[in-house]
């Protein structure tokens, strides 16, 4: 006689029925605790950790850059509408009356050329701008902060519920 040794189980289930195919799913999950009694990971709990030893630069770079280009357009939206918030509730036009009014304004400046719609929206743009260059910037800079910081702790670890 030949005896059989016996197969590893297949980590795939078998669909034929749902029946059958949660006991193939329970058996799989305990085949975790046979495997090594010494592995960290078991198959049983709904919790997994991962160790975040390294970011790419790169990715982070590109990440950065798509998060600041969004927050960008959000500025520069913000902006334009609370100006024409401001504005239809003749917020500037009180401010510069106030400002002529109490002696305070100047002849060589006029504040009612500055706040209009236009360089207000400009203003806003270039801010945006410069802060879409720093933001991708710190990205790639806090990318190799923290690998360099990985290398030296071992890393970040993460719990994932499943």
């Amino acid at each position: 006689m030949t005896s059989k040794t016996p197969q590893p189980k297949s980590f795939k289930p078998k669909v034929s029925s749902n029946k059958k195919m949660n006991s193939n799913l329970s058996d799989q999950t305990n085949l975790g605790s046979s495997l090594n009694s010494n592995s960290d990971y078991s198959f049983d709990s709904k919790d997994s950790e991962v160790i975040v030893k390294a970011i790419n630069p790169n990715s982070a770079l590109r990440v950065g850059f798509i998060l600041s280009v969004a927050l960008a357009v959000i500025f520069v939206v913000m902006t334009a509408i609370l100006w024409i918030v401001l504005n239809s509730v003749s917020f500037f036009t009180h401010i510069l009356s106030f400002i002529s009014t109490s002696g305070i304004s100047d002849s060589s400046f006029d504040l009612g050329n500055f706040i209009s719609f236009p360089k207000i929206l400009a203003l806003s743009i270039i801010i945006a701008v410069i802060n879409v260059v720093v933001f991708t910037l710190l990205s790639f800079l806090f990318a190799h902060i923290y690998n360099i910081s990985a290398k030296l702790v071992g890393g970040l670890k993460v719990k994932i519920k499943i």
